[in-house]
């Protein structure tokens, strides 16, 4: 009750961001200083004990049977520092099938942008740094993602609470900072298709993109669960892959 009367008296809440960001409006030709005053409202409106406690997943499309370059994406991702700022979608209880990919990576970090629409986000804003700079953003805070077009009528679709969280259209967008991994999510075929492929590991041949896949989810040590946020034990999987 004190923590909803207080952010009633500072509009620490969607009305708060909204007028603030009345006079806010850029495409993506604009100056930085723009989508970094976004930013900043956003953090400063936030309610930041809401999105600590949100369920963020980083997914990566895959295709069943085909994963391509999903092992390498992953792995990546599980050696990245943290310090660049990642595109994920949130949840409240548990996540939940995405059309973005069947597999994914369960992140915990600092939401610094958030929307319930992607599309009022369109992030990506490294792409347009200079590539002189990326070295320089590298070593020091992290490759930045920022809201790359704004206009007043879009604010409404931002999330600053629980009050205003949801998922429209495309699904909802986090834009996290200082993250890391805390799970891994993979299709219920895959999950399902360990019971064969790991007694098989090093005695037949698999397509070494995929016997990666499967080593990566089975010893990497973090929880598992199906893209609809069953949990998966891997203990048995593990067992039978240190025993060969």
């Amino acid at each position: 009750m004190i923590r909803q009367l207080i952010r009633k008296m500072l509009l620490e809440d969607l009305e708060g961001f909204t007028s603030k960001t009345a006079g806010i409006s850029y495409g993506r030709t604009d100056p930085k200083q723009l989508p970094r005053e976004l930013k900043r409202i956003w953090s400063q409106e936030a309610d930041h004990e809401f999105f600590k406690s949100l369920i963020k997943v980083h997914w990566i499309a895959g295709m069943p049977k085909s994963p391509y370059r999903v092992f390498e994406k992953i792995s990546s991702f599980l050696n990245a520092s943290g310090k660049d700022e990642i595109s994920t979608m949130g949840y409240i209880d548990k996540p939940s099938v995405s059309q973005w990919g069947e597999f994914g990576v369960m992140v915990q970090g600092r939401t610094t942008l958030a929307a319930n629409d992607m599309n009022a986000i369109v992030s990506g804003y490294y792409r347009e740094i200079d590539p002189g700079e990326i070295e320089k953003y590298s070593k020091t805070s992290g490759l930045p993602r920022r809201a790359s077009k704004f206009s007043p009528e879009k604010a409404k679709g931002f999330i600053l609470d629980a009050e205003n969280f949801g998922r429209q259209y495309l699904g909802n967008e986090l834009i996290v900072d200082n993250w890391r991994p805390t799970g891994l999510i993979a299709p219920l075929w895959f999950i399902n298709d360990l019971k064969k492929s790991v007694p098989i590991l090093g005695k037949r041949k698999l397509e070494q993109s995929y016997e990666n896949l499967v080593k990566l989810f089975v010893t990497s040590g973090l929880p598992v669960y199906t893209n609809n946020g069953t949990p998966k034990d891997m203990a048995s999987f593990r067992e039978t892959l240190e025993s060969q």
